[in-house]
């Protein structure tokens, strides 16, 4: 969500409103967008961490709620990741932002599930230390893609 689909309808309304030069109209673009998407995000969000155990019984294996419970905090980073994408899209057609937050955010994700996946075979983890590696490095990815993008507004 935070990939492709938002950040190209923010960066439409926002290259629109820049080639009128209407800093006003960005601005609104901006925070209509972000708060949208931190209500969506937020329902998401709740349903996925509170609906977790109903999930996980609905997959036969209980014990997965606490990994559901964690993956659903990446909907947190929604928001913020799409509308910084699709500010820097949309304005002068800026992709090196997104190019390198996204190409960051993989980087983390990958770096992290391997190295927790080779330290966990090494320690002989169980399915489920494997799954929350996984998870955790699922959600610190795009906790680092934002920070890049941060890095790039100043």
């Amino acid at each position: 969500m935070s990939g492709t689909g938002f950040p190209i309808v923010i960066s439409k309304f926002i290259a629109e409103a820049d080639a009128r030069n209407n800093a006003k109209q960005i601005q609104s673009v901006f925070w209509h967008a972000f708060l949208t998407i931190t209500l969506l995000s937020l329902t998401l969000f709740i349903c996925l961490f509170t609906g977790a155990p109903l999930l996980a019984g609905l997959m036969g294996d209980g014990r997965l709620a606490g990994l559901l419970r964690m993956s659903a905090f990446i909907y947190l980073f929604v928001p913020l990741l799409s509308v910084l994408r699709g500010s820097f899209q949309g304005r002068d057609n800026n992709m090196v932002p997104t190019a390198v937050s996204q190409v960051g955010e993989q980087a983390v994700r990958v770096s992290l599930i391997l190295g927790c996946s080779l330290f966990l075979y090494i320690r002989h983890g169980t399915p489920y230390r494997f799954g929350a590696a996984a998870t955790f490095g699922s959600v610190a990815a795009p906790a680092a893609s934002t920070c890049i993008l941060i890095f790039f507004s100043f």
